[in-house]
């Protein structure tokens, strides 16, 4: 190959005989093995000779061609601050961990989002959170025999113990069978550290009272009906809107109306309807006693249930005094209705808001069957 070399001491030296610069660096193989063919020049004594061992090339990619480089196939050999030296083998750059401030000789130090490079097999086994699973399986989702719990495809962070907040290890949900980055699917009988944000900021039972709020007021942040409505801050979901707290066959949506922090209580007695069963009879006419002509849409006028369903009917308020204030026949919630104002007689003038104070009725209807039916009690206007 001309390059100054006989056949015979490439032989000896490794190199090839027919080609001049058998490494490709562009140097002649002559000038490479140096001038002893039996012990060829090797400038980083890797056990590979200059001549075979190109100064263009660096297979590790520390930035030191594989010629000069002791460990062709370690980026951290000869230079530990190389752009792509891993020495822990966590996946991220001895520069990457300094600039991090964890140290980059600590495997389980690390922040994931600085992982640039691959991690090594070792650190995929290692259990840098110690709760209970590998990196890998946190990391993957896959199970691995050798720990207890089976990750049943839920990714996880391996640097955090409890990857949701709610205070029950990743670990011990994959022993469970809940969702570890779900916080409100969990055995509360697992908890076993502080909760954080993550799970304190969720309404894990759709009331509209944050988790947070639920805990300090003393009540149960998994179940819907039971919660102040005051603190309500978030949305109700669609579930607890559909759901049915007192079992009345009526929506928790509808009987809430349309301010959650002051759900409709029909009959004033301090319990909000959704948590109050409906239990009138459809064949019945029911009157709610409290009356709150303000505007608000609650209770503004007389509510008597189901007495649309009886348009034979009369209607009859009287003041404490026995005075007719208001009359009328065919009560209808939409277009013949009581809403506190006076029909003008001769001691209250007509159209007029009658003052706070109670107030008598009297209803006669004749119910689907035929019966006539009368009922009288009080009414309250506020």
């Amino acid at each position: 190959d001309g390059d100054g070399l006989t056949n015979a001491e490439e032989a000896v030296a490794g190199t090839n005989p027919t080609n001049a610069d058998s490494d490709g660096d562009g140097k002649n193989d002559s000038a490479e093995v140096g001038l002893n063919p039996n012990a060829p020049t090797d400038t980083d004594n890797d056990g590979i000779i200059d001549a075979l061992e190109s100064d263009t090339t660096d297979a590790d990619t520390d930035g030191v061609a594989d010629e000069l480089d002791p460990a062709n196939s370690d980026p951290c050999i000869p230079n530990s601050n190389s752009a792509v030296c891993d020495q822990d083998g966590d996946g991220v750059t001895n520069q990457d961990e300094i600039k991090d401030g964890t140290n980059p000789m600590d495997p389980c130090s690390l922040l994931m989002g600085s992982q640039s490079v691959t991690s090594d097999e070792n650190w995929y086994n290692f259990d840098c959170d110690q709760d209970g699973m590998t990196n890998y399986e946190e990391m993957t989702g896959i199970d691995d025999k050798s720990t207890l719990g089976n990750p049943n495809r839920h990714v996880t962070n391996p640097m955090e113990k409890d990857s949701d907040g709610d205070g029950v290890t990743d670990g011990d949900e994959a022993l469970s069978g809940t969702n570890p980055n779900d916080p409100c699917d969990h055995d509360v009988t697992l908890i076993s550290m502080t909760q954080n944000p993550n799970y304190l900021l969720s309404d894990c039972d759709g009331d509209g009272v944050l988790n947070r709020d639920e805990i300090a007021d003393g009540t149960n942040p998994i179940d819907g009906c039971d919660a102040i409505e005051e603190h309500v801050s978030v949305a109700q979901s669609a579930a607890f809107l559909a759901g049915d707290c007192d079992g009345d066959g009526i929506a928790n949506g509808d009987e809430i109306g349309n301010n959650p922090n002051n759900p409709k209580d029909t009959d004033g007695d301090g319990i909000p309807d959704y948590l109050e069963p409906n239990n009138i009879s459809k064949e019945e006419a029911f009157v709610n006693q409290l009356m709150t002509p303000n505007g608000d849409g609650y209770n503004d006028i007389l509510v008597i249930e189901n007495l649309d369903n009886f348009p034979q009917n009369t209607v009859r308020i009287y003041n404490r005094w026995g005075v007719l204030v208001w009359d009328t026949k065919s009560y209808n919630s939409q277009t013949n209705f009581f809403s506190g104002k006076s029909r003008g007689r001769v001691t209250i003038s007509g159209n007029e808001m009658l003052p706070a104070g109670t107030y008598f009725y009297v209803i006669d209807y004749i119910n689907n069957t035929k019966e006539r039916i009368s009922k009288s009690g009080y009414i309250y206007i506020n």
